[in-house]
C-alpha cells in the first residue's frame, strides 16, 4: 500500500509538473493576447484617425475647388472691369479733346462775336425772347 501511495504521489508530482507547465504556457499566451489586443486597439484607433484625416483631406480639397472657382470668376470679372474702365478712359480722353477743341475754337472770342457769326444781330432782343 505504500508503495501504491508512492505511485500515486509520484504520478501527481508528475501532474503537478503537468500543470505547472501548462500554466505556464496559459500564462505566456495570456501576456501575448494582451499585446495582440493591444494592438489591435492601436490599430482601431489609428484607423479612425486616418478616417478622419481622409474626411479632413476630402473638405480640404473641395474648399480649394470652390477657392479655384471664386479665383477664376473673380479674374473674369476683373478683367471685364478692365475693358470697361478701359473704354471709359478713350471716352473721356475724347471728350476732353472735344472740349479741348471747341475751346481752343472759342478761345478770344467774345459773346458779340459768337452771336454775330450764328447771325444774330440784335442780341437783347435773343435775350429778351430767352426771357420770355
Amino acid at each position: 500500500r505504500d508503495q501504491e501511495l508512492a505511485e500515486v504521489n509520484g504520478q501527481l508530482a508528475d501532474l503537478q509538473g503537468l500543470f505547472d507547465e501548462v500554466n505556464n504556457q496559459l500564462q505566456s499566451e495570456c501576456g501575448r493576447i494582451e499585446r495582440l489586443q493591444g494592438a489591435v486597439a492601436m490599430c482601431s484607433k489609428q484607423t479612425k484617425e486616418l478616417e478622419s484625416l481622409q474626411t479632413m483631406l476630402e473638405e480640404s480639397h473641395s474648399m480649394l475647388a470652390q477657392l479655384r472657382e471664386t479665383l477664376e470668376q473673380e479674374r473674369a470679372e476683373r478683367l471685364r472691369v478692365a475693358g470697361l474702365l478701359e473704354h471709359e478712359q478713350q471716352r473721356t480722353q475724347l471728350l476732353l479733346d472735344v472740349l479741348k477743341h471747341f475751346k481752343e475754337k472759342l478761345q478770344g472770342l467774345t459773346p458779340q462775336m459768337l452771336l454775330s457769326r450764328l447771325g444774330v444781330t440784335d442780341s437783347k432782343a435773343l435775350l429778351g425772347g430767352i426771357g420770355s
